[in-house]
């Protein structure tokens, strides 16, 4: 019995996290969203430098998953996010951060590698200072 109980325990922590409860974006749909000509969500990054740099999302900003609690300050509240980071762990921490502080956000689905795998464009570039409306970086 006791054995049973703790099973039942570690089930329940596992799926606690277990993933994301935000909405989910196929990586065509986001592609299809950056190429409108209605206002795009911000794709949010969160991975390392490094990893940005050898290849993201175009029109991806940079703000790794543990610099964002600091730097909340640079992001729009009124415009929706879509984040993503290698394979899900940062961008749930990220997503977990964003919605505690009223912004509305989406997962890429199947983050970068998702990305990567769909064969849609790359970009590889140094991140630049994120552009804010009414603030100056």
């Amino acid at each position: 019995m006791p054995r049973m109980r703790e099973s039942v325990l570690a089930l329940l922590l596992l799926s606690s996290f277990a993933g994301s409860a935000a909405e989910r974006v196929a990586p065509a749909q986001l592609q299809a969203m950056l190429q409108s000509r209605s206002p795009a969500p911000l794709v949010l990054d969160v991975r390392s430098e490094q990893e940005f740099a050898d290849g993201h999302v175009p029109q991806a900003v940079l703000i790794p998953h543990d610099q964002l609690q600091d730097r909340l300050g640079e992001l729009d509240p009124a415009r929706g996010i879509v984040v993503y980071c290698r394979t899900g762990r940062r961008s749930a921490i990220a997503e977990e951060v964003l919605v505690r502080n009223g912004f509305r956000v989406r997962e890429l689905e199947g983050n970068w590698l998702g990305w990567q795998a769909s064969g849609l464009p790359v970009e590889t570039a140094t991140p630049t200072p994120l552009q804010t409306p009414g603030k100056t970086p």
